[in-house]
């Protein structure tokens, strides 16, 4: 469907529309966990500006996701440099965004993390919370997980579980945490990530899920 209105709107030049339509697709393709193609829709997008009516887009909400969306890809390649030049960017033309705040400090948390810079991802976290309160929790459960405090850890992910209005991936990322830090009913708490990916078509975590079930059922004796 938002690719047939994506055809509407280039036919009679509404690129006001065919951008908005652009964003949320590579929101969704991000969203299922297809990074690759979330950035190949980000990349659409940003062309987009090559053409003179789309001269008013180029600040947007629109185009800061879609370099949003660029920098979270680049983070998982481990490409910090590129990521953080995204960051820059970004910052630039849309100092106001929230988005570019978001990106920088999961990138910043990542970082950090892989480094072992446990004060550096806590201070990440802390400036998420300002503008994604439930992510906060996800990264701070991920923190506290590789810290070794398990309590801590499963408790920030049950307040992600108790909030309302979380959405299916961030429900199945919580469940995922919340089993790493118990490993007595990981299982069952798998069994229902495994169920809502499924019902949900989240292909991208139902492997994850497969894979962290296949660990435990080759670790029991």
């Amino acid at each position: 469907m938002l690719g047939q209105c994506d055809v509407i709107n280039m036919q009679y030049s509404m690129m006001d529309l065919l951008s908005s339509s652009l964003g949320t697709t590579t929101a969704l393709w991000s969203m299922y966990g297809r990074s690759d193609l979330a950035a190949l829709t980000a990349q659409e997008l940003l062309h987009l500006e090559q053409t003179e009516c789309c001269y008013d887009l180029i600040h947007g909400n629109s185009v800061v996701l879609a370099l949003t969306v660029l920098v979270n890809y680049f983070t998982m390649q481990g490409e910090y440099s590129i990521a953080w030049a995204l960051v820059n960017h970004a910052r630039q033309r849309a100092p106001d965004s929230k988005w570019w705040l978001w990106a920088e400090n999961t990138l910043y948390f990542t970082e950090s993390l892989h480094k072992g810079l446990w004060q550096h991802a806590h201070s990440a976290v802390n400036q998420l919370s300002t503008v994604d309160k439930q992510e906060s929790y996800l990264r701070l459960s991920e923190l506290l997980l590789r810290k070794g405090d398990k309590q801590g850890a499963s408790a920030a992910a049950l307040d992600v579980l108790s909030s309302c209005g979380s959405n299916p991936v961030t429900q199945v990322r919580a469940l995922i945490l919340s089993a790493k830090a118990n490993p007595e009913g990981a299982l069952m708490k798998l069994s229902r990530a495994m169920e809502l990916a499924n019902y949900h078509y989240i292909d991208y975590w139902e492997s994850l899920i497969a894979l962290e079930i296949a660990n435990i059922q080759v670790s029991d004796p």
